[in-house]
């Protein structure tokens, strides 16, 4: 069920603790993270609508709703081109499933995975920039303590945050290509996006290759 009450004005100024009414609220309406960075073609269930969306026919809470099915239910999502699947599920999503402290999933290790390495680093490097916004370092350091969206390092393919609490080999979060190898790599959520590329659709060679690497 959407949450009843609740919106983006209520949620602390830069510079304060969160309340747990207001975790609560993110949790359950995780759209907000994305209105929060900026990102007001987010639909959530408790926030104001861009104009953009005047007269359109949307699902209250749409973008939520995504982000939720895939980070909790593992379930997929197919939606056309400018929806913004990326923004929400990739994006937002990555941060919000951290932020579960009741779930522990802070110290889940998530490998990204799109067509392109090019492309799955560049959204590894979106998702590090959202986690340096005042509001998103205040949300974890109610939830982790002061200093915790700092990191250990920040390399090419990968980002190991302060908040991760286990002692693995394996980082935060790692950014691969479909076709890159995955031999003895080990993760908590692999999240895919955007496997099908426009050398993939003219080369059956990279199709077979591409559905070998999702098996």
């Amino acid at each position: 069920m959407p949450p009843s009450k609740g919106r983006l004005g209520d949620l602390p100024p830069v510079g304060r603790k969160w309340d747990p009414g207001e975790i609560e609220l993110i949790w359950d309406d995780p759209a907000l993270l994305g209105l929060i960075l900026g990102r007001d073609l987010l639909v959530s269930y408790t926030g104001d609508l861009s104009p953009r969306h005047a007269g359109k026919n949307i699902e209250p809470g749409l973008h939520s709703h995504w982000i939720k099915s895939v980070w909790l239910d593992a379930k997929p999502l197919e939606a056309h081109r400018g929806s913004m699947k990326t923004t929400a599920v990739s994006e937002v999503g990555t941060i919000w499933n951290w932020s579960l402290a009741p779930l522990e999933r802070q110290d889940d290790r998530i490998m990204l995975v799109r067509g392109t390495f090019t492309a799955a680093k560049s959204s590894m490097e979106t998702i590090a920039r959202n986690m340096k916004q005042p509001l998103i370092v205040s949300l974890f350091e109610t939830l982790y303590g002061e200093g915790c969206t700092d990191t250990v390092y920040c390399r090419e393919n990968e980002i190991l945050y302060k908040f991760k609490m286990t002692s693995t080999k394996e980082v935060s979060i790692t950014a691969w290509g479909i076709l890159q190898d995955f031999t003895g790599f080990h993760c908590d959520r692999v999240l895919g996006d955007d496997f099908i590329t426009r050398e993939s659709q003219y080369s059956a060679a990279v199709r077979e290759k591409t559905k070998y690497a999702v098996n």
